[in-house]
């Protein structure tokens, strides 16, 4: 297998765009990498898009907004994972010598979806598990419960990775939110599945990031 290396990145900063479309996130994000790679787009040789609440063909609708066409594209949808595995799949492409760069969107637009389709629990309410109240927060609270009675967790450690993030965000020019929270005050916010409260909980945004991978 071929080494892979890094070229270029690129996103936007994560929030509410609700005058951008999905595509148009994307682009910016894939344009950023360009710039950012120093590189024309048509050195591309494939592309994928991870994107959950987007069509199937949102990676052509993103590069050709760069002039990029007539390349194999994919675009994958993989829930939380879409956009990982959108880098895992051109990761594969290049080290196995399919193709020597490339180019990996990860892009979604909430706001977009919920103009389209309303607000709800989004997909998993169609599910059986969802008719009956198991919403994506009530899978990690499970987890959370799971390590408590098992690995003696306590709810102070199911915090701290919150705190942990959200510390992170201060200095971030892409991150939603720039605030520090404490254990204390993620524990006093309302509770969303026990012992999942809304300070532990991802917000609803909209944002893109690329990578540009080669051999």
């Amino acid at each position: 297998m071929k080494d892979v290396y890094v070229l270029g990145i690129g996103q936007t900063v994560f929030g509410k765009h609700e005058d951008l479309s999905t595509n148009d996130l994307g682009a910016h994000a894939a344009l950023a990498a360009v710039q950012d790679a120093e590189i024309s787009p048509k050195e591309f040789q494939t592309a994928y898009c991870g994107t959950m609440y987007s069509p199937a063909t949102s990676v052509q609708s993103i590069l050709i907004r760069l002039g990029v066409d007539r390349i194999p594209m994919y675009t994958v949808e993989n829930a939380c994972a879409s956009g990982s595995s959108a880098v895992h799949l051109l990761y594969r492409d290049i080290a196995l010598g399919a193709y020597d760069v490339g180019i990996a969107v990860g892009v979604e637009s909430l706001s977009a979806f919920h103009r389209k389709f309303g607000k709800g629990l989004l997909w998993i309410e169609s599910d059986l598990e969802g008719e009956q109240g198991l919403t994506m927060p009530s899978f990690f609270a499970k987890i959370c419960n799971r390590l408590m009675e098992e690995r003696g967790a306590t709810i102070e450690d199911i915090c701290y990775p919150s705190v942990k993030n959200h510390k992170a965000g201060i200095n971030n020019p892409y991150a939603q939110y720039k605030k520090e929270v404490t254990v204390e005050e993620i524990m006093n916010s309302p509770m969303i599945v026990d012992p999942i409260t809304v300070l532990q909980c991802c917000p609803q945004s909209d944002g893109a990031a690329a990578i540009i991978l080669c051999s």
